[in-house]
């Protein structure tokens, strides 16, 4: 970690509620705070094992890991 007020420590966690709200969150409507945390938690498995990222050579984070 570094010091207060550096914002490097934030920018992985900021990035990905970004894409989760962009990608998700604002083009659903919600009826209860279940339905959030259960959206929440299939986004990140489709986060991480499912989501191909262009910068990971097309491959989806998990699999980039598998293959380094």
């Amino acid at each position: 970690m570094s010091r207060v007020s550096r914002c490097l420590d934030n920018q992985p966690i900021e990035r990905f509620w970004g894409t989760y709200k962009s990608e998700s969150y604002y083009l659903t409507k919600y009826d209860t705070y279940e339905d959030v945390l259960t959206e929440v938690s299939q986004y990140i498995y489709y986060y991480n094992n499912y989501r191909y990222v262009e910068c990971l050579d097309g491959l989806s984070p998990n699999e980039y890991r598998r293959a380094a």
